[in-house]
């Protein structure tokens, strides 16, 4: 596989784990999840995947971006 395949599938993957924490954090906020610890969980959790997310794209964009 070279790399630019992998950059691309790295690309996907950040835009699954944005959907996963908007996903965690709707859950979250939306009131399925119970006050309390388990709602500060589901919470970071979210917002967490979601950075992860965007810096798994702008470091894949930037690579494919880069010619050598």
């Amino acid at each position: 596989m070279n790399f630019e395949k992998k950059l691309k599938i790295q690309l996907a993957c950040g835009i699954l784990w944005i959907c996963l924490g908007v996903l965690a954090c709707v859950a979250a906020f939306s009131g399925k999840v119970s006050s309390g610890y388990p709602f500060t969980y589901c919470a970071g959790t979210g917002g967490g995947l979601i950075a992860t997310g965007f810096i798994q794209i702008i470091k894949s964009i930037r690579l494919l971006k880069n010619e050598s």
